[in-house]
């Protein structure tokens, strides 16, 4: 029983990052639709994908103090299992990254593959693998496990996608660069 409780607390962890995702991304969608319609679909992608590279390095640092902080964050939540918590620190990181990503599709107008890479795939993938992981017995952590690689995998289907105007050089003029960091901000 004790299980259940750490795992309602990382989740509830996970949800409030969701939210931070969620509103995040519902700021930068409204930016590349502009850039879009104003400038091209490849043009809207590669700003994004410029801008998605500062915000990832800063969502890596993020992380990596949190990781740091483990035993310390432990502490003060009661004592929760370690490895549970430093699972839920870099799903928190994927959560964001992936709600991030998603922001292109929603923007691009995209919305066949928002609805399938968005809600289904991450939710199918990390069902059946925090299944099995709590099966082999990670308990927690392979719970949380299972939610990190369903939204890690989905991630991947929309970089695959979009993997020609992640290596454009074409360069990104500056009315269109504080769009999206208008956007940035909106969301947050």
């Amino acid at each position: 029983m004790e299980s259940f409780g750490v795992f309602v607390t990382l989740l509830g962890i996970f949800y409030v990052a969701n939210l931070v995702g969620t509103s995040t991304r519902n700021g930068i969608a409204p930016s590349i639709a502009s850039i879009s319609s104003s400038h091209g679909n490849q043009m809207a992608t590669a700003a994004f994908v410029k801008s998605l590279r500062l915000w990832l390095l800063v969502l890596v640092a993020a992380t990596v103090i949190l990781v740091i902080l483990s035993p310390l964050i432990s502490n003060l939540l009661g004592g929760l299992p370690l490895s549970a918590l430093v699972v839920a620190e870099i799903a928190v990181f994927g959560t964001i990254a992936f709600a991030l990503i998603l922001s292109l599709t929603q923007g691009l107008g995209q919305f066949r593959k928002l609805a399938v890479v968005g809600p289904m795939t991450p939710q199918i993938i990390k069902f059946i693998l925090g299944l099995a992981l709590v099966g082999f017995g990670y308990q927690t952590a392979g719970a949380l496990g299972g939610l990190l690689a369903g939204e890690f995998i989905a991630a991947l289907i929309i970089i695959w996608g979009i993997k020609r105007e992640m290596l454009s050089t074409q360069p990104i003029p500056s009315p269109i660069a504080s769009m999206l960091l208008r956007g940035y901000w909106s969301g947050l």
